[in-house]
């Protein structure tokens, strides 16, 4: 061991004037000079010492005189950055070795695998021409490196070698830096190391910074990233680039809101030179935003960029062809209409009626009237109770369209005339007008307390309404109105509870134990819009208990 640090120590030592990479360590050998380059960051003023050892050894190892032994030590710059090269002996065997930089209680490495220059020339020439199912053999048999990853890998790493080759062929140092970091990938893949161990050990190997991309990232993106990783094929693309997409959609799964789903995709878009035709022709930035607001509710079964790119032109599609089904009919003169379907498998899908036209019938008649389409539906009786009530209107053409889903705006109304009373909005969203139908029963919601925007401008009042959403609005109002209590407690029956956001936990545990919320098999659906017919259901509820 002290032979080899010894002769480590008077090989030589270079300084690189190149900028320091963002990654905290990384280290590289460098076929062109035969040399090893390292460079990273740690605390200002910091000292740090620097060693090289056969893979297996690690700086605890050593011993106390060993220890003084080591082939570089300065103190961390101004900014805390550090970098140096050294020479590589032709007298040490071209084997692994493994890069130490230690400071304290701090220690970080790096892989590098040496190797002659000429000799690596040779063997990349006759390599270049094999063919494809003779990769794995050949290399075996003849490379003048390390050869582990291919003995112990095989074909299935000789064809990600092969497919990752560029079209004029390897040069030497692109094949080890190839072999090199793709030894680390199927490391991790096969659980020999551990991702984030990857990622510092053979960061020297790729143009991102890796460790910080990776460590500035919550716990929850990282084990996505992870996830999302592990499912790409190795041979369609540069690592880099599928790291990069990784931790896009890893990113967009722990979107907080629509908004920021937008601001991640947008920016991932632009550098990747995305387009998005339908998404693009959409008529106003409201429209836009609309679009991730519809598809927020599908972030959890995202898997690859093409996934959202897909979802986000789907609702930009039905955004674009909506059409009128049939007038609202209502006593004030205008009520918002049902936005499609829910959020389950599709994105925002189903018919839209028109919102704001002046009604055909009077809401009296409609309430006398039987509807065409509810006959028999589970919530018939309810539905007419409302309806009676004059607390929900049909459609000028008979029908109720149970299953059509409620937006934000026509759930506020329906709860400030069964609740509250209106009042004068005063412009606190950007997308909510005064002129706007809705904008006084947003006002009287407001000024209760009993709602809020999706973000600090945005109502969003033609999108559809949550189940989990709408369930808040009540608890809310229940709370403010009826100084209403019920039960609590921690856990919920609701096989879905992990999914109800954070903001909507207390509403659906103490709303559902009080009997409001009952479910569907077990299950609350809770990023589900919910329907007219379970507005009418639920609203039912809440008036028969607090009245």
């Amino acid at each position: 061991m002290k032979k080899v640090l010894l002769f480590l120590l008077f090989t030589g030592i270079l300084f690189c004037s190149h900028a320091v990479c963002a990654a905290d360590f990384s280290a590289r050998y460098d076929i062109e000079t035969e040399g090893i380059t390292y460079e990273g960051k740690f605390d200002v003023g910091e000292r740090i010492k620097m060693f090289i050892l056969p893979d297996g050894m690690n700086p605890s190892q050593l011993t106390e005189a060993e220890e003084n032994i080591y082939i570089f030590s300065q103190e961390a710059g101004s900014d805390g950055t550090f970098e140096h090269s050294i020479q590589f002996s032709d007298r040490l065997p071209m084997a692994r070795y493994y890069i130490f930089a230690v400071s304290g209680e701090t220690e970080k490495k790096c892989i590098v695998f040496p190797a002659e220059k000429a000799k690596m020339d040779v063997f990349i020439s006759a390599l270049n021409i094999q063919p494809q199912d003779e990769w794995a053999d050949y290399m075996k048999a003849n490379m003048p490196m390390d050869n582990t990853a291919i003995s112990t890998y095989g074909d299935a790493f000789a064809e990600v070698l092969y497919s990752r080759m560029p079209a004029g062929g390897y040069t030497a140092e692109k094949f080890m830096t190839n072999y090199i970091l793709y030894e680390g990938i199927f490391k991790w893949r096969s659980s020999d190391i551990s991702f984030a161990d990857f990622l510092s050990e053979y960061s020297g190997y790729t143009d991102i910074p890796f460790e910080t991309a990776y460590n500035m990232q919550s716990t929850a993106v990282k084990k996505s990233v992870e996830s999302v990783l592990s499912t790409y094929d190795l041979k369609a693309e540069a690592f880099d680039k599928l790291y990069e997409e990784a931790l896009y959609v890893a990113q967009c799964i722990h979107a907080t809101n629509s908004t920021q789903l937008m601001e991640l995709t947008l920016d991932y878009f632009t550098k990747n030179d995305i387009v998005i035709p339908q998404y693009n022709a959409l008529e106003s930035d409201y429209q836009k935003a609309q679009a991730f607001y519809n598809i927020f509710s599908l972030k959890g079964n995202f898997l690859t960029a093409e996934n959202i790119q897909q979802a986000l032109k789907t609702a930009a599609e039905n955004l674009s062809s909506r059409l009128p089904s049939g007038t609202p009919s209502v006593s004030d003169g205008g009520s918002g209409g049902s936005f499609g379907g829910g959020f389950s498998g599709s994105v925002g899908g189903g018919n839209v009626a028109v919102i704001g036209q002046t009604p055909s019938t009077s809401m009296q008649e409609t309430a006398e009237s039987i509807f065409s389409d509810i006959g028999g539906h589970w919530a018939e009786e309810e539905i007419e109770e409302m309806t009676a009530a004059g607390y929900l209107n049909g459609y000028s053409d008979g029908s109720f369209q149970p299953d059509n889903s409620v937006s934000r705006a026509e759930f506020v109304k329906i709860i400030v005339e069964m609740f509250g009373e209106k009042a004068t909005y005063t412009g606190y969203f950007t997308d909510v007008a005064s002129s706007a139908w809705y904008a006084d029963y947003i006002g009287g919601a407001l000024e209760k307390k009993w709602i809020t925007g999706v973000s600090d401008s945005l109502f969003m009042p033609e999108n559809q309404i949550s189940r989990e959403d709408a369930v808040t609005v009540i608890y809310r109002m229940m709370c403010a109105e009826y100084a209403f209590v019920g039960e609590s407690g921690s856990e919920s029956d609701f096989a879905d509870f992990d999914e109800v956001s954070a903001y909507a936990q207390d509403a659906v545990l103490v709303l559902s134990k009080a009997g409001i919320l009952l479910g569907s098999d077990g299950r609350f659906f809770p990023k589900n819009s919910i329907t007219r017919a379970e507005a009418a259901v639920i609203c039912l509820r809440v008036l028969e208990q607090v009245k």
